[in-house]
C-alpha cells in the first residue's frame, strides 16, 4: 500500500468529516464537520440504482441534523465544484 502524501494525509491529520446532502439529478453539497484551512479534493462517481432502498442509524441521523446546522460547505451542480458561503 502507498504512503499518503500532501493534501490526502492532510484530511486525516486534520481530522475533517462530511456528509453529503441536498442530493438531486443536478447536483449535492458536501457539509464539512469544520471550516477548511486548505482547499480539499473530492472526487465521486454517480451510479443509478433502481428501487433503491436506504436505512440510517441514529447516530447517522444525528451527524446529518447537526452538519446541516450554518457551516462551511462545498457545492457541486453537475461538473462544476463551487465554494460554499
Amino acid at each position: 500500500m502507498k504512503p499518503l502524501y500532501g493534501k490526502k494525509q492532510t484530511v486525516f491529520e486534520k481530522n475533517y468529516s462530511f456528509v453529503v446532502v441536498n442530493k438531486s439529478a443536478k447536483g449535492f453539497t458536501i457539509v464539512l464537520n469544520k471550516r477548511a484551512e486548505d482547499d480539499i479534493e473530492f472526487s465521486w462517481i454517480a451510479l443509478a440504482v433502481k428501487d433503491a432502498k436506504l436505512s440510517f442509524s441514529k447516530e447517522i441521523l444525528n451527524f446529518v441534523q447537526q452538519a446541516l446546522s450554518p457551516t462551511p460547505s462545498i457545492s457541486a451542480s453537475n461538473s462544476a465544484v463551487q465554494n460554499g458561503p
